[in-house]
Protein backbone atom coordinates (compact mmCIF):
# COMPACT_ATOMS: atom_id res chain seq x y z
CA UNK A 1 0.00 0.00 0.00
CA UNK A 2 1.20 3.22 -0.62
CA UNK A 3 1.14 6.58 1.78
CA UNK A 4 -2.65 8.22 0.72
CA UNK A 5 -2.81 12.23 2.18
CA UNK A 6 -5.90 13.79 2.02
CA UNK A 7 -5.50 17.69 1.77
CA UNK A 8 -8.21 19.35 3.44
CA UNK A 9 -9.05 22.48 4.98
CA UNK A 10 -11.38 25.88 4.39
CA UNK A 11 -12.40 26.68 0.89
CA UNK A 12 -9.89 28.62 -1.26
CA UNK A 13 -6.54 27.78 0.90
CA UNK A 14 -4.46 26.49 -1.53
CA UNK A 15 -5.46 23.16 -1.37
CA UNK A 16 -5.63 21.83 -5.28
CA UNK A 17 -2.62 24.39 -6.12
CA UNK A 18 -0.97 21.92 -3.10
CA UNK A 19 -2.04 19.29 -4.95
CA UNK A 20 -1.34 20.24 -8.21
CA UNK A 21 2.83 20.22 -7.00
CA UNK A 22 2.68 17.22 -5.52
CA UNK A 23 1.10 15.43 -7.72
CA UNK A 24 3.08 17.07 -10.49
CA UNK A 25 0.07 17.07 -12.30
CA UNK A 26 -1.82 19.71 -14.48
CA UNK A 27 -5.46 18.54 -14.28
CA UNK A 28 -6.13 19.67 -11.10
CA UNK A 29 -8.89 22.16 -11.22
CA UNK A 30 -7.68 25.48 -9.64
CA UNK A 31 -9.59 28.70 -9.80
CA UNK A 32 -9.72 31.82 -7.43
CA UNK A 33 -12.90 31.32 -6.13
CA UNK A 34 -13.78 29.41 -3.19
CA UNK A 35 -15.92 25.79 -4.26
CA UNK A 36 -13.47 25.23 -7.09
CA UNK A 37 -13.25 21.50 -5.69
CA UNK A 38 -16.78 20.17 -5.27
CA UNK A 39 -15.82 16.17 -4.80
CA UNK A 40 -13.15 14.25 -3.67
CA UNK A 41 -10.66 13.42 -6.76
CA UNK A 42 -7.60 10.83 -6.16
CA UNK A 43 -4.37 11.68 -8.23
CA UNK A 44 -1.26 9.41 -8.14
CA UNK A 45 2.03 10.04 -8.28
CA UNK A 46 3.53 7.71 -10.78
CA UNK A 47 7.20 7.64 -12.08
CA UNK A 48 7.45 5.48 -15.13
CA UNK A 49 4.46 3.76 -14.12
CA UNK A 50 5.72 2.87 -10.70
CA UNK A 51 2.93 4.57 -8.07
CA UNK A 52 4.46 6.65 -5.29
CA UNK A 53 2.20 7.98 -3.16
CA UNK A 54 -2.00 9.26 -3.00
CA UNK A 55 -3.30 12.49 -2.89
CA UNK A 56 -7.13 13.34 -2.21
CA UNK A 57 -8.33 17.15 -3.51
CA UNK A 58 -11.39 17.64 -1.06
CA UNK A 59 -14.00 20.50 -1.10
CA UNK A 60 -13.20 22.68 2.09
CA UNK A 61 -15.25 22.82 5.49
CA UNK A 62 -18.42 24.45 4.70
CA UNK A 63 -20.68 23.33 8.22
CA UNK A 64 -17.67 23.01 10.83
CA UNK A 65 -20.01 23.82 13.47
CA UNK A 66 -23.08 21.68 12.87
CA UNK A 67 -20.87 18.83 12.38
CA UNK A 68 -18.49 19.08 15.47
CA UNK A 69 -22.30 19.69 17.28
CA UNK A 70 -23.34 16.26 16.05
CA UNK A 71 -20.00 14.88 17.24
CA UNK A 72 -20.07 15.58 20.48
CA UNK A 73 -23.83 15.29 21.13
CA UNK A 74 -22.56 11.61 20.33
CA UNK A 75 -20.01 11.09 22.07
CA UNK A 76 -18.49 9.26 24.85
CA UNK A 77 -14.86 8.39 25.91
CA UNK A 78 -12.05 9.88 23.45
CA UNK A 79 -11.56 5.90 22.17
CA UNK A 80 -14.87 6.25 20.44
CA UNK A 81 -14.18 9.51 18.42
CA UNK A 82 -12.46 7.98 14.99
CA UNK A 83 -15.70 5.49 14.82
CA UNK A 84 -17.83 8.82 15.94
CA UNK A 85 -16.41 10.48 12.44
CA UNK A 86 -17.32 7.24 10.44
CA UNK A 87 -20.95 7.53 11.70
CA UNK A 88 -21.04 10.71 10.38
CA UNK A 89 -19.77 10.07 7.44
CA UNK A 90 -22.07 6.63 7.06
CA UNK A 91 -25.24 9.10 8.65
CA UNK A 92 -24.81 12.34 6.35
CA UNK A 93 -23.77 10.89 3.11
CA UNK A 94 -26.77 11.57 1.37
CA UNK A 95 -27.28 14.53 2.95
CA UNK A 96 -26.54 17.86 0.40
CA UNK A 97 -26.05 20.11 3.57
CA UNK A 98 -22.55 17.83 4.87
CA UNK A 99 -21.64 16.91 1.02
CA UNK A 100 -18.69 18.75 1.24
CA UNK A 101 -17.99 17.35 4.76
CA UNK A 102 -18.53 14.09 3.55
CA UNK A 103 -16.64 14.07 0.98
CA UNK A 104 -13.23 15.03 2.78
CA UNK A 105 -13.85 12.97 5.69
CA UNK A 106 -14.84 9.57 3.50
CA UNK A 107 -10.75 9.15 2.86
CA UNK A 108 -9.45 10.37 6.11
CA UNK A 109 -11.80 7.55 7.82
CA UNK A 110 -11.31 5.01 5.27
CA UNK A 111 -7.11 5.42 6.51
CA UNK A 112 -5.41 8.87 3.96
CA UNK A 113 -3.46 10.66 6.63
CA UNK A 114 -4.43 14.26 6.70
CA UNK A 115 -2.85 17.28 5.18
CA UNK A 116 -4.35 20.53 7.26
CA UNK A 117 -4.00 23.71 4.55
CA UNK A 118 -4.13 27.42 5.50
CA UNK A 119 -3.57 30.61 4.80
CA UNK A 120 -1.04 32.06 6.27
CA UNK A 121 -1.80 36.12 4.98
CA UNK A 122 -5.20 35.77 7.04
CA UNK A 123 -5.72 36.00 10.40
CA UNK A 124 -6.09 33.17 12.60
CA UNK A 125 -9.26 32.66 13.37
CA UNK A 126 -11.35 30.46 16.25
CA UNK A 127 -13.66 29.26 13.52
CA UNK A 128 -10.70 27.06 11.85
CA UNK A 129 -10.13 25.14 16.06
CA UNK A 130 -14.29 23.45 15.39
CA UNK A 131 -12.03 21.98 12.15
CA UNK A 132 -9.16 20.82 13.54
CA UNK A 133 -10.75 19.01 16.56
CA UNK A 134 -12.47 17.58 14.28
CA UNK A 135 -9.85 16.17 12.37
CA UNK A 136 -8.09 15.44 15.96
CA UNK A 137 -10.79 13.03 16.37
CA UNK A 138 -10.32 10.81 13.19
CA UNK A 139 -7.19 10.16 15.13
CA UNK A 140 -5.23 9.86 11.81
CA UNK A 141 -2.23 11.11 11.34
CA UNK A 142 -2.14 14.48 10.40
CA UNK A 143 0.22 17.63 9.19
CA UNK A 144 -0.73 21.30 8.78
CA UNK A 145 0.85 23.52 6.00
CA UNK A 146 0.87 27.35 6.10
CA UNK A 147 0.11 28.73 2.61
CA UNK A 148 0.60 32.04 1.76
CA UNK A 149 -1.70 33.88 -0.56
CA UNK A 150 -1.34 37.18 -0.04
CA UNK A 151 1.36 39.80 1.23
CA UNK A 152 0.06 39.87 4.91
CA UNK A 153 1.66 38.07 7.23
CA UNK A 154 0.25 36.05 10.30
CA UNK A 155 2.47 33.19 10.51
CA UNK A 156 3.42 33.21 13.79
CA UNK A 157 -0.39 33.07 15.17
CA UNK A 158 -0.92 30.64 13.20
CA UNK A 159 1.98 28.42 14.13
CA UNK A 160 0.76 28.86 17.78
CA UNK A 161 -2.41 27.66 16.97
CA UNK A 162 -1.36 24.64 14.96
CA UNK A 163 1.15 23.25 17.11
CA UNK A 164 -1.62 22.28 19.59
CA UNK A 165 -3.48 20.16 17.07
CA UNK A 166 -0.66 19.16 14.73
CA UNK A 167 2.73 17.15 15.34
CA UNK A 168 4.13 18.95 12.36
CA UNK A 169 3.63 22.27 11.19
CA UNK A 170 5.31 23.43 7.66
CA UNK A 171 5.27 26.95 5.84
CA UNK A 172 4.99 25.51 2.26
CA UNK A 173 4.61 27.94 -0.94
CA UNK A 174 2.83 25.79 -3.59
CA UNK A 175 3.79 28.43 -6.44
CA UNK A 176 7.20 29.09 -5.65
CA UNK A 177 8.38 25.69 -3.74
CA UNK A 178 11.80 24.21 -4.68
CA UNK A 179 12.65 21.01 -5.92
CA UNK A 180 14.32 20.12 -2.25
CA UNK A 181 11.52 21.86 -0.21
CA UNK A 182 9.13 18.92 -1.96
CA UNK A 183 11.42 16.54 -0.96
CA UNK A 184 11.73 17.96 2.52
CA UNK A 185 8.01 17.64 2.88
CA UNK A 186 8.04 13.91 1.32
CA UNK A 187 10.18 13.21 4.39
CA UNK A 188 7.81 15.15 6.85
CA UNK A 189 4.96 12.71 5.83
CA UNK A 190 7.28 9.65 6.56
CA UNK A 191 7.89 11.00 10.16
CA UNK A 192 4.04 11.37 10.94
CA UNK A 193 3.06 7.63 10.33
CA UNK A 194 5.84 4.51 11.00
CA UNK A 195 4.36 2.93 8.13
CA UNK A 196 5.20 5.56 5.48
CA UNK A 197 8.77 5.93 6.59
CA UNK A 198 10.16 3.92 3.88
CA UNK A 199 7.72 4.90 1.20
CA UNK A 200 8.49 8.20 1.61
CA UNK A 201 12.03 7.60 1.27
CA UNK A 202 11.21 5.40 -1.66
CA UNK A 203 9.39 8.01 -3.46
CA UNK A 204 12.11 10.79 -2.64
CA UNK A 205 15.06 8.64 -4.35
CA UNK A 206 12.41 7.74 -7.10
CA UNK A 207 12.28 11.73 -7.45
CA UNK A 208 15.87 12.41 -7.23
CA UNK A 209 16.60 10.51 -10.04
CA UNK A 210 13.83 11.66 -12.58
CA UNK A 211 14.73 14.90 -11.86
CA UNK A 212 18.39 13.95 -12.98
CA UNK A 213 17.40 12.74 -16.39
CA UNK A 214 14.65 15.73 -16.58
CA UNK A 215 17.74 18.15 -16.39
CA UNK A 216 19.62 15.98 -18.88
CA UNK A 217 16.59 15.73 -21.32
CA UNK A 218 16.07 19.39 -21.01
CA UNK A 219 20.10 20.18 -21.38
CA UNK A 220 19.69 18.35 -24.36
CA UNK A 221 16.77 20.01 -25.69
CA UNK A 222 18.59 23.50 -24.97
CA UNK A 223 21.60 22.14 -26.22
CA UNK A 224 20.08 21.71 -30.06
CA UNK A 225 17.86 23.86 -30.23
CA UNK A 226 21.67 26.53 -29.66
CA UNK A 227 23.05 24.77 -33.15
CA UNK A 228 19.62 24.58 -34.77
CA UNK A 229 19.94 28.80 -34.14
CA UNK A 230 23.60 29.30 -34.61
CA UNK A 231 23.33 27.26 -37.72
CA UNK A 232 20.10 28.62 -38.86
CA UNK A 233 20.39 30.98 -42.42
CA UNK A 234 17.92 31.65 -44.94
CA UNK A 235 18.85 32.78 -48.60
CA UNK A 236 17.77 34.96 -51.74
CA UNK A 237 19.01 35.39 -54.88
CA UNK A 238 19.74 38.66 -55.62
CA UNK A 239 21.52 39.86 -59.05
CA UNK A 240 23.92 41.63 -57.23
CA UNK A 241 25.41 42.46 -53.50
CA UNK A 242 25.10 46.67 -55.00
CA UNK A 243 20.90 45.99 -55.61
CA UNK A 244 20.46 44.95 -52.29
CA UNK A 245 17.75 46.87 -50.31
CA UNK A 246 16.56 47.91 -47.07
CA UNK A 247 13.70 45.95 -47.93
CA UNK A 248 15.79 42.86 -49.07
CA UNK A 249 17.42 42.59 -45.90
CA UNK A 250 14.18 43.45 -43.91
CA UNK A 251 12.72 40.69 -45.27
CA UNK A 252 15.27 37.87 -44.71
CA UNK A 253 16.19 38.97 -41.36
CA UNK A 254 11.92 38.31 -41.04
CA UNK A 255 12.51 34.80 -42.27
CA UNK A 256 15.42 33.75 -40.17
CA UNK A 257 13.92 35.16 -36.88
CA UNK A 258 10.60 32.99 -37.78
CA UNK A 259 13.42 30.33 -38.34
CA UNK A 260 14.56 30.70 -34.96
CA UNK A 261 11.20 31.37 -33.19
CA UNK A 262 9.75 28.52 -34.68
CA UNK A 263 12.73 26.39 -33.16
CA UNK A 264 12.61 27.80 -29.55
CA UNK A 265 8.76 27.48 -29.50
CA UNK A 266 9.44 23.60 -30.04
CA UNK A 267 12.42 23.44 -27.63
CA UNK A 268 9.80 25.37 -25.32
CA UNK A 269 7.00 22.98 -25.51
CA UNK A 270 9.66 19.55 -25.32
CA UNK A 271 11.00 21.32 -21.71
CA UNK A 272 7.26 21.73 -20.38
CA UNK A 273 6.62 18.20 -21.53
CA UNK A 274 10.02 16.93 -19.45
CA UNK A 275 8.84 18.65 -16.41
CA UNK A 276 5.06 17.54 -16.86
CA UNK A 277 3.95 21.52 -17.62
CA UNK A 278 2.56 20.78 -21.25
CA UNK A 279 -0.68 22.20 -20.63
CA UNK A 280 0.27 25.26 -18.79
CA UNK A 281 -0.47 28.72 -20.23
CA UNK A 282 1.80 31.65 -20.84
CA UNK A 283 2.59 34.84 -21.82
CA UNK A 284 5.58 36.74 -22.87
CA UNK A 285 6.86 40.45 -23.74
CA UNK A 286 8.63 40.60 -26.65
CA UNK A 287 12.40 41.63 -25.69
CA UNK A 288 14.61 42.89 -28.22
CA UNK A 289 17.91 41.71 -26.63
CA UNK A 290 20.23 42.13 -29.82
CA UNK A 291 19.12 45.55 -31.82
CA UNK A 292 22.78 47.02 -30.18
CA UNK A 293 25.99 45.99 -29.79
CA UNK A 294 26.12 42.19 -27.94
CA UNK A 295 29.78 43.56 -26.42
CA UNK A 296 28.08 45.77 -23.87
CA UNK A 297 27.28 45.93 -20.34
CA UNK A 298 24.00 46.24 -20.74
CA UNK A 299 23.63 43.46 -23.44
CA UNK A 300 25.71 41.17 -21.04
CA UNK A 301 23.70 41.96 -18.28
CA UNK A 302 20.69 40.52 -20.17
CA UNK A 303 22.47 37.46 -20.84
CA UNK A 304 22.86 37.25 -16.84
CA UNK A 305 26.87 37.20 -17.28
CA UNK A 306 29.04 39.79 -15.51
Amino acid sequence: MIPTLAVVGHPNKGKSSIVATLAEDNRVLIGPTPGTTRKADHFTLRVNGEPLYDLVDTPGFQRAGQVFNWLKAQAGDASERPDLVRAFVETHQQDERFSDECALLAPVVDGAGILYVVDGSKPYGAEYELEMEILRWTGRPRMALINMIGPDNHVEAWRQGLGQYFSIVREFDAQLASFEQRLSLLRAFGEIEESWRRPMQRACEVLTGERHKQRQRAASAVSELLQTALQAHVQMRVDSIETISPQVRETLSGRLLTLINKAEQRCRREVQRIYRHENTAFGEAEINVLDGEIFTDQSWQLFGLS
